[in-house]
């Protein structure tokens, strides 16, 4: 909250992460409900017992703008090289193009290869400004809107069916990526500091 008021004050914030998306279509079991006079009109999702998988990061700013999703390669290793590699040539770039040489912030979650001194050394030296791996939560589902919105938004679209391969999967999350509504993301955005307050008020506790 005092990063917010003074050094962050003013500043676009991008927040970043990552998640894997499977061919398999997402049921949630706790609300997945179905009204039918005969036990043959509820349709039946299969599950794949090892379901092929595409490892998705992608990086949103407070002004609802949406950098298109980097897919790592099939069976990569986000080490802290290929990690930091990503930086360089993908997120970089785009913070920098999309701020127009305006101050931002960077923020990203406690994930092995974010926090190495590679990682957290290089961010110092390059980026406008970043929070530290010792500043931000190692776990922050509550506080990162890729967490509470956008991953919700994309999946709820891409996994409503089972896809018959990967490219098929990559095809539709780029596609929901290139769709997302920008003034429905800032208004998610704009919901952190609020959440902030929320996990305080629950002493670090979850708040969803």
């Amino acid at each position: 909250m005092c990063s917010l008021k003074h050094e962050a004050a003013g500043r676009i914030r991008f927040f970043s992460d990552e998640k894997i998306f499977t061919v398999d279509a997402k049921v949630n079991r706790r609300n997945d409900r179905w009204l039918a006079h005969n036990l043959e009109d509820v349709p039946v999702v299969g599950k794949t017992k090892f379901p092929a998988s595409v490892h998705v990061l992608s990086v949103v700013s407070s002004e609802g703008d949406v950098m298109p999703p980097h897919f790592f390669q099939k069976g990569e290793r986000i080490t802290k090289e290929v990690y930091l590699e990503v930086l360089k040539r993908v997120i970089k770039p785009w913070m920098e193009t999309t701020a127009s040489g305006r101050p931002y912030l960077f923020q990203q979650d406690g994930a092995p290869a974010h926090t190495s001194h590679l990682v957290q050394n290089w961010l110092s030296d390059n980026v406008d400004m970043f929070w530290s791996k010792d500043f931000w939560p190692p776990n922050s589902p509550d506080l990162n809107p890729l967490d509470y919105y956008v991953w919700g938004v994309i999946e709820r679209q891409t996994n409503k069916c089972r896809h018959p391969n990967v490219n098929s999967l990559r095809a539709a999350i780029e596609s929901e990526f290139a769709t997302i509504k920008h003034d429905q993301l800032k208004s998610a955005c704009s919901r952190f500091r609020a959440r902030i307050e929320q996990v305080i008020e629950a002493e670090g506790g979850y708040i969803e």
